[in-house]
């Protein structure tokens, strides 16, 4: 466990335990004294079955433990009169002139006063026992909540660092143009343009990040691509770029589209190879991103969270497949060791 969840499953654990553990102690206290009361009953109700056997001469009474003598005592008691003394437990009862002194020994009282609270400490053990289990139980699951959210923030700012790397990328790259000719408008609109991206990116990713749908309107695909290439061009001069589009308008989200193609984009040149080709077809339907890169041999895993095979952070593919998801867009992937991949976009 995490530091964090670790401090929540102890504190829920030590409420829900400390709250139950208390009501057994105490429910096992109670339970003692009505047990307590009820065998102080059972000797008290002996000794008075006792003097009455002896008042009406029921020879009875010679067969149990009781003894019994006749007193002489000039103040009145009280007639439930009971006495615990060390070894006797004592009764008197009036009789004649005076009172009859029963007493009995308590060792068999002082015995079933034993068994019972061994079997309250074994029922209140096991009772404990079991609600202690209980209680890491909940807590376990109580906390599950918490780790799904804090993995969810996790996930969301690792998706919020990787998706801001290519805008500030280019956003440098234009910085480093405009250095060298300050004439340069392109460079200056290029600018303005990812800086608007890092202020939209933001709202794609918490509505990924709370599952809302997306917000969508009809746009034409092929400005945007043509701005991505323009800039992914300069990034990778090495690289062949083509593309053909056909000005079909869909309804999309812009931003999440950019993202979308900005990742594949990334990917298609950071693994291509020296001198290779980057292709991206639009006809309205589908959208195909081609490269001639080092190809994925297990193209099956590529939208797995964290899962790469040369060495990345393996987040891009799974932003892209979480934004198509959410603009309800097909996404195949195909590849070729050494030959190349290609990315299947298909707008249903």
């Amino acid at each position: 466990m995490k530091p964090y969840e670790r401090s929540a499953f102890w504190r829920f654990f030590g409420v829900y335990f400390g709250s139950v553990g208390a009501l057994i102690l105490l429910a096992g206290h109670f339970y003692y004294h009505e047990r307590y009361e009820a065998l102080l009953g059972q000797m008290h109700f002996e000794l008075i079955d006792y003097a009455r056997a002896y008042k009406m001469g029921d020879a009875s009474y010679h067969s149990t433990t009781v003894t019994h003598r006749q007193v002489d005592i000039n103040r009145s008691i009280a007639i439930d009169n009971l006495s615990l003394k060390q070894t006797q437990i004592i009764k008197f009862i009036p009789h004649e002139e005076g009172y009859l002194r029963l007493q009995m020994n308590r060792d068999r009282f002082d015995t079933a006063l034993g068994h019972l609270r061994m079997h309250i400490y074994l029922i209140q053990l096991f009772l404990l026992l079991l609600f202690g289990v209980l209680s890491a139980w909940l807590a376990h699951s109580a906390i599950n909540p918490l780790r799904d959210t804090i993995s969810r923030l996790d996930a969301f700012s690792k998706d919020l660092i990787h998706d801001l790397n290519t805008p500030i990328t280019a956003i440098l790259l234009n910085v480093t143009l405009l250095r060298s000719t300050p004439s340069n408008t392109r460079a200056l609109e290029r600018i303005e343009t990812n800086a608007k991206r890092i202020m939209n990116l933001h709202e794609n990713l918490a509505t990924l990040l709370h599952e809302r749908p997306f917000t969508n309107t009809t746009i034409t695909p092929c400005p945007l691509i043509e701005e991505l290439m323009a800039t992914y061009r300069l990034l990778y001069p090495t690289l062949q770029f083509a593309l053909t589009c056909k000005g079909i308008a869909r309804p999309l989200n812009a931003d999440a589209l950019h993202q979308i193609i900005s990742a594949l984009l990334s990917n298609a040149c950071r693994y291509n190879k020296e001198g290779g080709s980057v292709v991206i077809v639009y006809d309205g339907k589908e959208l195909l991103v081609r490269d001639t890169g080092v190809g994925i041999a297990q193209s099956e895993r590529v939208f797995e969270r964290h899962f790469s095979e040369q060495g990345s952070s393996g987040l891009g593919l799974h932003i892209v497949k979480r934004l198509c998801d959410a603009m309800n867009i097909s996404l195949t992937v195909t590849s070729k060791v050494d030959a190349g991949t290609t990315v299947r976009l298909t707008f249903n």
